[in-house]
């Protein structure tokens, strides 16, 4: 019994000592940054940190987007190994390696879906001086909430207390707003500098004037002059996620290939699709599954079928039948649909190129991790152009 008790003693002395390095590691970098919302986290994470870079600072970042990253003070990246799904008590040991590195801000994408790690994670781990919420969007369903207000709450469990806080939300301002005067935050300090379409023009990927707004806004309040932080925005290594437009030229014929993978709620997906479906007169829908994203397939079916008139709409990944049942029932017709569930990369690139015209947008959308990311990377190895724009 002794035994058991001086144990379960040690146990918690570790586990105290091991929370109070913790906080001196966070306590050692005078700026956090800690960045959430539905869509554009790591984009976001990498523009101001990239904006901050420009200026001089010592900057590490982390984003848990498409490919999780460490991003460090010259620029360069390193993938972050994980062993089975990502946990937020990786942040733990992230602050670690930053307190050896003395940087000057850190700026962290949030990595937690559930709202009572949300919380934690803000809390207990990043402590942030300021947060970043880029937009609220109907994704997580049932995880994050039920409905938009719900994920908004959720992703207010972030704001930080007693710091600042930035959003391109308009249509949760007032709840973001008042979260923030409960915990003695400043919200939006300024109006938010939005991007003008000259300087929208120098990405050579598809960025969103928000996402830029709100990196924007940050280094603006942190006293990083415009034409810097841009010029440093512009030359960031993007997430590979990232929306691009690559052009493909085979046998006389144009593939317009646009990797819409990382925007899989349909609200974003429908943003994108309304900037990009006037490219070519013939379109062809790619649709990747994934069977533990039942409810986000049926969403998608119902999506396709109501908004996005294309010639055709090939569907792979795993579990299509639920994408299937519910584009059909929402109207799409059956003809149209081409079931490539369980067919190679190769197959499914050459089925595209079969039912291509002189010029074909194909618009690749759903889920990116393992099926979606095999597409991608054929695709744009077979790019002749790559991050070909378009104004936003």
């Amino acid at each position: 019994m002794i035994f058991v008790f001086i144990l379960l003693a040690l146990t918690i002395t570790a586990g105290l000592f091991e929370y109070l390095y913790h906080i001196n590691s966070v306590k050692s970098v005078p700026v956090r940054i800690h960045v959430n919302g539905s869509r554009g986290k790591s984009s976001v994470t990498r523009l101001i940190a990239a904006g901050l870079r420009a200026a001089g600072k010592k900057v590490i970042a982390k984003t848990t987007g498409s490919a999780p990253m460490i991003i460090f003070e010259d620029g360069s990246e390193e993938p972050l190994s994980r062993r089975g799904k990502p946990n937020i008590k990786e942040l733990v040991d992230f602050f670690r390696i930053v307190r050896k590195r003395k940087v000057d801000a850190v700026i962290v994408e949030c990595m937690a879906i559930l709202p009572e790690l949300q919380k934690v994670t803000e809390r207990s781990i990043v402590k942030s001086t300021i947060g970043v919420i880029t937009n609220v969007r109907p994704d997580h369903i049932g995880e994050m909430g039920n409905s938009l207000k719900e994920i908004a709450e959720a992703i207010s469990l972030t704001i930080p207390r007693k710091a600042v806080l930035f959003s391109s939300e308009n249509r949760f301002l007032d709840l973001f707003r008042k979260k923030a005067q409960l915990l003695k935050t400043q919200f939006n300090p300024e109006e938010l500098p939005f991007p003008t379409a000259q300087e929208m023009k120098s990405f050579p990927y598809l960025e969103h004037r928000e996402n830029v707004a709100l990196a924007l806004g940050v280094c603006k309040f942190l006293g990083i002059e415009r034409e810097t932080a841009l010029e440093g925005m512009h030359k960031a290594e993007p997430d590979i996620g990232v929306l691009r437009i690559h052009r493909i030229e085979e046998d006389g014929r144009v593939i317009e290939f646009i990797n819409a993978f990382s925007a899989n709620d349909p609200e974003s997906i429908n943003v994108i699709w309304d900037r990009v479906k006037k490219r070519h007169e013939k379109k062809i829908i790619l649709i990747n599954t994934r069977r533990d994203r039942i409810i986000r397939s049926k969403q998608l079916g119902e999506l396709v079928a109501k908004k996005m008139k294309a010639s055709s709409y090939l569907v792979t990944g795993s579990y299509v039948r639920a994408f299937i049942r519910s584009a059909l029932k929402a109207g799409l017709p059956r003809e149209k649909l081409i079931n490539l569930e369980g067919n190679t990369v190769e197959k499914i690139y050459r089925t595209i190129t079969d039912f291509a015209d002189r010029k074909t947008l194909v618009f690749a959308m759903g889920n990116f991790v393992n099926f979606g990311w095999e597409i991608t990377k054929y695709f744009t190895e077979r790019a002749e152009e790559i991050a070909y724009s378009v104004e936003i």
